[in-house]
C-alpha cells in the first residue's frame, strides 16, 4: 500500500506521487514505480531487467539491495560489481517501458550493521554505494567517450537512446548510531526484527531524506515544488 507519509503537500508541483516501503529478500536489484496512468509494476533483474506487473518488491527513488556472497569489491563477481550490471538492466528496462522517462535518481542501502541474516549485512550495505557510483560514472565516461561503452559491467547507458539520465538521489547510509553531519543515524529501533528492513521509524527517516532531496535538488525542485525554479 502507498505510504501515507508521502500524501501530497500543498507546495508540490506534481499531483501523482506514490511511495512504497516494501521489500522482499532477494539478491536482485528491484525498483518499484507507479506510471503516469496509474499502472503499477516492478522491474527486477531476475529476468534481465524485464518489466513485470505485480506487487511492489523493493522501492525508493531507486534503491538497491543484494545478498552476501563473500566477495570483496575488487573481485569480478563481488556483490557491488554484480549490482552494477543488475541496476544497468533495470534502467534500460525503464526506458523501454516508459520511453519518455528522463531522470533516474539512485540511492544505495541504509545501514546494515544490525542485520541478523545474510541479506545485506555490513559491509555489503555500505558497498552498494560503490555500485551506484560506478553505474553513474559508467554513463558519464560513455558520454565523454563519444557514446562508446567504457564499463563492460554496465553496458550501454547512452541517454540519447537506451537509458535515462542517471544521478545520485539521497545518500541513505550512515554509520549506525553515529550521527552524520546532517544529523542522520540508524538505531536498532529503526529496523524490523531482521535488523535489515526499516521499521516505521526507519521508513520515516527515509521519507525525510527523499522529501528533502526532491524539494532542494536543482534537477527536481522546479517540477516538485510549486513556484520553484531550476538552473
Amino acid at each position: 500500500m502507498p505510504d501515507t507519509r508521502f500524501t501530497a503537500h500543498t507546495e508540490w508541483g506534481v499531483s501523482q506521487i506514490q511511495a512504497f516501503f516494501n521489500s522482499q529478500n532477494s539478491f536482485f536489484a528491484k525498483f518499484y514505480l507507479v506510471g503516469s496512468q496509474g499502472d503499477r509494476g516492478f522491474f527486477d533483474t531476475n529476468d534481465n531487467g524485464n518489466y513485470n506487473t505485480g506487487e511492489p518488491q523493493y522501492c525508493s527513488d531507486g534503491s538497491t539491495t543484494c545478498s552476501m556472497s563473500g566477495s570483496n569489491t575488487s573481485a569480478a563477481q563481488a556483490d557491488a560489481n554484480q549490482l552494477v550490471a543488475q541496476m544497468a538492466n533495470v534502467v534500460r528496462a525503464l526506458k523501454v517501458r516508459y520511453p519518455n522517462i528522463k531522470l533516474v535518481f539512485l540511492s544505495s542501502r541504509i545501514y546494515g550493521g544490525y542485520a541478523t541474516t545474510t541479506l545485506n549485512p555490513e559491509p555489503y550495505a555500505y558497498e552498494s554505494g560503490f555500485a551506484v557510483k560506478w553505474l553513474i560514472q559508467a554513463q558519464i565516461d560513455q558520454t565523454q567517450n563519444g557514446g562508446t561503452v567504457v564499463d563492460a559491467r554496465a553496458g550501454d547507458l547512452n541517454y540519447d537512446t537506451v537509458a535515462p539520465w542517471l544521478a545520485w538521489g539521497p545518500y541513505l547510509w550512515a554509520d549506525g548510531a553515529n550521527l552524520r553531519s546532517d544529523g542522520l543515524n540508524w538505531l536498532a529501533a529503526d529496523m524490523e526484527g531482521d535488523g535489515t528492513h526499516p521499521s516505521q521509524g526507519g521508513e520515516q527517516k527515509v521519507a525525510n531524506q527523499l522529501m528533502t532531496f526532491f524539494k532542494q535538488s536543482q534537477h527536481t525542485r522546479c517540477w516538485f515544488v510549486t513556484g520553484a525554479t531550476c538552473p
